[in-house]
């Protein structure tokens, strides 16, 4: 497809390299509309539907995931994944940029993985406190101490990253 892309637009008169250009610019937006799209339908429709059968339950605890954000939060993963994932074939014909466009995609994975992680953790705890035991027992010095864990987790993946040093990735 591509290929015939290029050939279409040097058949118009663009120059081979204006020709890769433009088609490495479709490419681009016709990727940021899918992440658009993809949000919107996962925020406006799935996170909705979810939210409407959780609140439909007789429990509580879900309700307490729906309100801290959880899953609007975890929503912003699925455009950052397809920006990571298509980066590759977006830019084959500038490979300059795809380590740029993927270590972007992955920054934002990382903080919004812990943006999440932290909402979760404020979730249980809001549950915990719900339950007749942490009147006695109170646990937030814990979710505290596993908040900053994760943080100083998710900042060591943010300097790894920037450093350019080989750690997990998603590759």
């Amino acid at each position: 497809m591509e290929s015939k892309l290029i050939e279409l637009l040097t058949r118009v008169g663009l120059s081979s390299n204006q020709a890769v250009f433009i088609k490495t610019a479709i490419f681009l937006i016709v990727v940021v509309l899918i992440s658009w799209l993809s949000n919107l339908i996962v925020r406006k429709i799935i996170i909705r539907l979810l939210a409407a059968i959780i609140h439909r339950t007789k429990f509580t605890w879900d309700d307490i995931i729906v309100e801290k954000n959880v899953f609007g939060l975890l929503s912003h993963l699925v455009p950052a994944l397809i920006i990571f994932y298509s980066a590759s074939l977006v830019f084959k014909d500038y490979p300059g940029w795809v380590p740029v466009v993927k270590d972007g995609a992955y920054l934002y994975i990382i903080v919004v993985s812990i943006l999440v992680v932290n909402s979760f953790l404020l979730a249980l705890h809001t549950i915990y406190n719900t339950l007749p035991i942490s009147k006695n027992r109170p646990i937030k010095g814990y979710v505290q101490v596993v908040q900053i864990l994760v943080i100083f987790s998710g900042v060591m993946l943010i300097i790894s990253v920037l450093l350019d040093r080989k750690s997990t990735r998603l590759n």
